[in-house]
């Protein structure tokens, strides 16, 4: 695997694309933007004072004091509204794989994931139970958990008809011999996340809104479809 090489191809993708693919960057960047921001304000305080004297004089927080602090209605439908991620961030794979792939694209990609709805929160569920199993041994074997799975999505696109089971098995297949590969190529973007995050502190925009990310996630997600496709092919051959 080049890095070099598959970012430069997803900055080629890119620039054929323009505006197009920073419009849906966009609408994706605000869409789980939001979901985010409105999980936090949905979450309210009750008695807020005394549970951080609590906290304060080193009282032991029981997980019935802490569920009761927080307003029941609001954590559910804080809940209800985080259900939209793994569909939001399910549809933006698809997109970067049909711009890979040099198809026709549009806005209503990003909602490809309803169309498998079922497979996508089953994929979700049961690789973040796997990781959440594999974590309680270390903080390591979790983060390999996570690589191992990381290709169910995109197995899914490829063939809809596979079980959520069939794409988690076939990516800690496609994985073996490739997480580290995968850990150095996402470790590459570090700087450009890090750059975000000043960027927000410095703008102080509305709702923290993340500017910088209409650039970096079509990149981000397009060298990633590059490392998938890079590694059916070598299985195939």
């Amino acid at each position: 695997m080049s890095e070099t090489r598959l970012k430069s191809k997803a900055r080629t993708y890119i620039a054929a694309n323009v505006p197009k693919v920073f419009f849906i960057a966009f609408l994706y960047v605000l869409l789980t933007t939001l979901i985010l921001q409105f999980s936090f304000s949905l979450i309210n305080f009750i008695g807020r004072e005394e549970f951080l004297d609590r906290i304060e004089t080193g009282e032991l927080i029981s997980f019935s004091m802490l569920f009761t602090t927080f307003s029941t209605v609001g954590l559910i439908l804080a809940l209800v509204l985080n259900i939209l991620r793994p569909l939001a961030n399910a549809g933006f794979i698809s997109y970067c794989m049909k711009l890979h792939r040099c198809k026709e694209t549009n806005y209503k990609d990003l909602f490809d994931g309803f169309a498998v709805l079922g497979k996508v929160f089953s994929i979700f569920i049961i690789s973040s139970l796997l990781i959440i199993f594999w974590s309680l041994f270390f903080i390591f074997p979790g983060i390999v958990a996570t690589y191992k799975y990381r290709q169910a999505y995109y197995i899914l696109f490829d063939d809809p008809k596979k079980s959520a089971r069939q794409c988690i098995r076939e990516s800690s297949y496609l994985m073996k011999g490739n997480k580290i590969d995968l850990f150095i190529l996402d470790f590459s973007f570090i700087g450009w996340h890090i750059l975000n995050i000043i960027f927000i502190v410095a703008t102080q925009l509305p709702f923290l809104f993340p500017l910088l990310s209409i650039w970096i996630y079509p990149y981000v997600g397009m060298t990633r479809v590059g490392f998938y496709e890079e590694r059916v092919k070598n299985l195939a051959t």
